[in-house]
């Protein structure tokens, strides 16, 4: 039985370990390779902290501009109020109700009013979107409101409603109650 036995290969004696020289190229490539992943990583990271800190300053600027953009409302909402119940003051001192729902439904229409309720000193509605209301009672809830206002008062009723009730004075005291109702956005 014939055993084979290894033969020594002496092409591997021959050969000698390559100089520093003929390895640079490895290594440049290699640790090219190696800086390019880690500015990858860097990159990758940079990037998703930018827009995090982008989407966050995006919401509070929406917030912001929101709570901005809500308190002018309000304060326009009580203003134009104030307005349209100075204008409707004297037609309801004047007792001429037909002319009263006239000049009220043309006022708040032109404010872009949604409902108004205007009721007199006694909390009698004289003037109303809905014609049933007229000579009806204001709700008691709503006279004791309007009672103890000194300014306009708005406040958020169901489906994105501003309700604005408006007290009415005049030299004697208390003379009316306007109520608007707004749906900002239509």
């Amino acid at each position: 039985m014939n055993k084979l036995t290894p033969v020594p290969d002496s092409s591997l004696k021959d050969r000698e370990k390559p100089s520093f020289r003929e390895r640079i190229p490895k290594y440049t490539i290699r640790f090219l390779v190696l800086v390019a992943l880690a500015l990858l990583v860097w990159k990758i990271m940079a990037v998703s902290a930018l827009e995090s800190a982008h989407e966050d300053a995006l919401k509070a600027l929406r917030d912001s501009t929101a709570t901005q953009i809500a308190a002018r409302t309000d304060v326009l909402a009580r203003a134009a109020g104030e307005a349209a119940g100075a204008a409707l003051l004297p037609v309801l001192h004047g007792g001429d109700y037909a002319r009263l729902v006239e000049y009220a439904s043309e006022l708040t229409r032109r404010m872009g009013t949604r409902d108004y309720i205007l009721a007199d000193g006694q909390g009698v509605i004289r003037a109303a979107t809905s014609a049933t209301m007229v000579g009806q009672p204001l709700a008691v809830n709503l006279q004791r409101v309007a009672a103890s206002l000194d300014v306009a008062m708005t406040d958020e009723i169901a489906d994105g409603l501003t309700r604005v009730i408006i007290p009415l004075r005049d030299g004697s005291g208390r003379a009316g109650t306007l109520i608007l109702t707004y749906r900002f956005g239509e």
